[in-house]
């Protein structure tokens, strides 16, 4: 409610489960890296949801569990690489 009010509505224009939900795609798969210690793991984040979604709407997506790691910098500094690696195949030179 801090960022984005009391309108619940509102917020769905933010939310990757929700946006995938009304048809928005992209061509290339999309990546989720999650810390399965990670504090937001099943209050927020519910990133099962958002495979589901994917999976309804045709949209190609991966969640990589990561054992033991939380929502914390030493976890995007372990991740960082294998991101950059995935993002590179689809981005290429431009």
């Amino acid at each position: 409610k801090g960022y984005l009010g009391d309108d619940l509505n509102a917020w769905k224009k933010h939310d990757a489960t929700e946006l995938v939900k009304s048809g928005k795609k992209t061509k290339n798969p999309i990546l989720v890296d999650q810390g399965t210690r990670d504090e937001y793991l099943e209050t927020q984040l519910v990133p099962e949801n958002f495979i589901a979604a994917c999976k309804q709407t045709g949209q190609a997506a991966s969640v990589n569990y990561r054992e033991g790691y939380d929502h914390s910098y030493y976890f995007v500094a372990t991740a960082i690489g294998s991101h950059i690696k995935f993002h590179a195949q689809y981005l290429g030179s431009r």
